[in-house]
């Protein structure tokens, strides 16, 4: 039977439903950062307010957190595969701007903006040699998604290709070359209100870029946005759903995850009877080790499953669990709240490194986090 567990210490709530019993409560002492393994940095998107806006990492070996100012509220990042310690910002809600960051100077490189009539989407990932840069983005007038391609050494505008649906999210690049997107299907108008609910079109868009070969994969839950996803060992594709209630006509468990393979296809996970911690909403997914990790910042929970077949193998409350990045080489899930968090779980036994608690108050991380090699 898998564990239900919590990450942080003292009594828990015991009274209201199953849900709030998966929650604790915030806190913990400032304690040494991870340290052994190779070097290199948690970074992520900070912030509330213009002034806070920017990009924290904190490092392999406990130095106190570096804090680069971007003034724009950031949302995803990329890592250079090829340029240690550079890492990309992605503006939000909607963006126009893009930041190259390198954590070894502790400097911003360069900026770039959209194209006129785009907005970025919060998301992008570079090439396997790192040569070109990749973002979503979203036509402003129709919805459409369009990727932009980008030389990531300058930020120079090369390219454009289409997703092939409405609101894209998060993209990955796969091991044979092709861009895996989330195109959640939903559009919204100037004040982010949906306004297709009835005809939203979610999709995975795998994109061949020499071809310009759009193969779109859908699942039968239409009012499950696609939204976030990761890529395993074997080329599959784990994605994590964000269900908008609202449109789905009962009040029934709605999967909240599923996995693409060449062999299997596009298949939803079903929901465990522990899922509704997860609160119809999956707010970032990192895959390692065999293990998908979902967080959700709505049920104040992060979810590990099998990553092959969806079972669930273990659920930790934390505290609006928002941002999850694999280390690989120390075999560890690193896990962020806005509040300031920082928590480890070992890939193997899904147990919590206490010892490896970071607390940084008043330091808003993000919904992403991302492990940047620093070698």
């Amino acid at each position: 039977m898998p564990r239900v567990a919590s990450s942080l210490p003292g009594p828990m709530p015991l009274s209201f439903n199953r849900r709030t019993l998966l929650r604790g409560a915030a806190g913990a002492a400032l304690l040494p950062a991870c340290g052994g393994g190779s070097a290199g940095w948690l970074a992520s998107a900070t912030g509330d307010s213009p002034d806070s806006y920017g990009i924290t990492a904190l490092s392999a070996e406990g130095d106190a957190p570096l804090f680069i100012s971007t003034g724009f509220r950031g949302h995803g990042l990329a890592a250079s595969p090829r340029r240690p310690g550079r890492v990309f910002l992605f503006e939000r809600r909607p963006g126009v701007r893009i930041v190259e960051i390198d954590l070894r100077e502790k400097r911003e490189v360069r900026r770039g903006e959209v194209q006129v009539g785009r907005a970025l989407a919060g998301h992008g990932c570079l090439s396997e040699d790192g040569s070109r840069l990749y973002t979503t983005e979203i036509d402003t007038e129709s919805g459409a998604g369009t990727i932009g391609v980008r030389q990531a050494s300058t930020l120079e505008w090369l390219d454009e290709l289409e997703t092939g649906g409405l609101g894209p999210h998060e993209l990955i690049t796969l091991p044979d070359g092709r861009l895996a997107v989330a195109n959640g299907g939903l559009k919204t108008d100037a004040a982010r209100r949906v306004v297709n609910l009835g005809t939203m079109d979610p999709s995975l868009a795998l994109l061949d870029l020499r071809s310009r070969q759009v193969e779109l994969h859908r699942l039968p839950h239409s009012k499950a946005s696609i939204r976030h996803l990761d890529v395993d060992g074997e080329g599959s594709v784990v994605v994590g759903l964000q269900v908008q209630r609202e449109a789905v006509g009962h009040d029934g468990p709605v999967p909240v995850a599923a996995r693409w393979s060449r062999t299997e296809g596009f298949v939803a996970w079903p929901l465990p009877p522990e899922g509704g911690a997860l609160e119809d909403y999956v707010g970032s997914v990192s895959v390692s080790a065999g293990v998908a990790g979902l967080t959700s910042p709505r049920g104040d929970v992060a979810m590990f499953l099998n990553a092959r077949t969806g079972a669930l193998l273990d659920l930790h409350a934390f505290a609006d669990a928002s941002g999850i990045a694999a280390r690989t080489e120390r075999e560890s899930f690193l896990l962020t709240s806005s509040f300031g968090q920082v928590r480890t779980f070992d890939t193997r036994t899904l147990d919590e490194r206490r010892l490896e608690r970071r607390e940084l108050p008043g330091t808003r991380w993000d919904n992403h986090a991302r492990w940047v090699p620093g070698v």
